[in-house]
C-alpha cells in the first residue's frame, strides 16, 4: 500500500485502509497522520472518529473528545462513529450514553458489510463498562462476521480489562487456532 501512495499519492482508499492498519498495529500516530491527510469529507465519520480513537490511543482523550464534537449532523449518522463515540462515554463513566450510542450504531449500520468492525468498537465500550461477557461475545460476533483480528483484541487498550479473563483468553486461543 505504501507503494500505492507513492505512485499516487491522491489515492484516497489506500490511505484510509493505511490507517487502520497503523492503528490495529499500535502505531496510533503514525494511523493519525494518515487520516489528518485525507481530503475533507473522504469516508465521512469514520475518519473523524477515528482520529478521535487514535487521540485517545496517543493519551490525548479529551482531545479526542473535542474532535468527535465537532463532527456534522450527517457524520453523527454514519457507521461508525456512534461506536467510537460510545467508547468515549464510556471512558467518561456514562454508561447510559454509551448504551444509546451503541444503540444509534446497531440501527445505523446492523445491515452493512462491514459492520464488523462496529461490532469491536461496541466491544471496546463494553469493555470499558465492566460488561466484560458481553465485550467477549461482541468480539466473537465481530469475528464471526469478518474480522478476526485477535492480535488487535490482544493489543487494543480498551480491551485491557478483558486480558486475564478466562473467556477472553479461550476466544484468542481459538482465533489463534483458526487463523494461524
Amino acid at each position: 500500500m505504501e507503494l500505492s501512495l507513492e505512485i499516487d499519492s491522491a489515492y484516497i482508499n489506500p490511505r484510509f485502509r493505511l490507517s487502520l492498519t497503523e492503528m490495529y498495529l499500535g502505531n496510533y500516530a503514525r494511523s493519525l497522520e494518515l487520516l489528518r491527510m485525507l481530503p475533507v469529507g473522504s469516508h465521512g465519520s469514520s475518519a473523524i472518529a477515528l482520529s478521535a480513537l487514535n487521540l485517545h490511543y496517543l493519551g490525548r482523550t479529551e482531545e479526542g473528545r473535542h474532535f468527535l464534537t465537532r463532527a456534522s449532523p450527517a457524520d453523527r449518522q454514519e457507521s461508525d462513529f456512534s461506536s467510537i463515540e460510545a467508547i468515549f462515554h464510556a471512558l467518561a463513566g456514562n454508561d447510559a450514553a454509551a448504551e444509546d450510542s451503541i444503540a444509534k450504531e446497531i440501527a445505523v449500520s446492523h445491515e452493512l458489510g462491514h459492520y464488523h468492525h462496529a461490532e469491536c468498537y461496541i466491544a471496546s465500550a463494553k469493555a470499558l463498562m465492566g460488561k466484560t461477557d458481553a465485550a467477549i461475545a461482541g468480539l466473537s460476533r465481530a469475528e464471526a462476521d469478518g474480522f478476526p483480528c485477535y492480535p488487535w483484541f490482544e493489543r487494543d487498550p480498551c480491551l485491557a480489562s478483558l486480558r486475564n479473563d478466562p473467556g477472553f483468553i479461550q476466544l484468542i486461543r481459538e482465533l489463534k487456532a483458526r487463523w494461524s
